[in-house]
């Protein structure tokens, strides 16, 4: 087993942030990160970065380079690896607080049936933590986006929108340490699942 862990965006990208500057998406996505690998290791599961930490404060290396070094950790683990790609959704660009919230995750527009259980099973995971949970339709359990990094991986794959960081109810939770261990239980429990811990 080998999870492939894809922390959003980088300190270079302009914007990712919450209106009072307090959330940066780039730092905040590593920290998730940090404490998945954290339980990961707990539960013996084999982890990689996309983006290694040397490049954490630099200029965002692209998806496509992303994508590759993914599918390169994935092919030593035959068809038992998957892409897991955090980010913090926005409703707006102009620095403004917005009224959307909640979480969500996505899967590719050419999407496997692996990639859609890895995200049904995250969805079912958030929907027993309590927190609002975004979904296109009430037959839906996730999203689909034609995003890079989930059309270009080689594995089953999800971009997980960890509420808005344009919200200000949203931010205050993304901050917190309850907010952060939600975060973490959502997609550990999601994982977990897929693989049949």
């Amino acid at each position: 087993m080998l999870v492939i862990l894809d922390p959003g965006h980088a300190a270079g990208v302009a914007g990712k942030r919450s209106p009072d500057g307090r959330l940066r998406e780039y730092k905040w996505a590593r920290e998730i990160t940090g404490m998945l690998e954290k339980e990961l290791d707990a539960l013996q599961i084999q982890h990689v970065r996309s983006t290694p930490p040397s490049e954490d404060e630099g200029k965002e290396p692209g998806l496509t380079l992303r994508c590759q070094r993914a599918n390169k950790a994935a092919k030593s683990h035959e068809g038992k690896s998957i892409f897991v790609s955090i980010h913090i959704n926005a409703a707006g660009s102009a620095g403004k607080w917005m009224t959307a919230r909640g979480w969500s995750v996505f899967v590719g527009t050419s999407a496997s049936s692996n990639s859609k259980k890895l995200a049904s099973y995250m969805t079912a995971k958030a929907r027993e933590t309590g927190v609002k949970v975004r979904v296109p339709d009430p037959q839906h359990e996730y999203w689909t986006a034609n995003f890079t990094v989930l059309n270009k991986t080689s594995m089953p794959a999800v971009l997980v929108e960890n509420f808005f960081q344009d919200n200000l109810e949203d931010v205050e939770f993304l901050l917190s340490d309850a907010g952060k261990k939600t975060v973490v239980n959502i997609i550990l429990g999601g994982i977990k699942n897929y693989f049949g811990l």
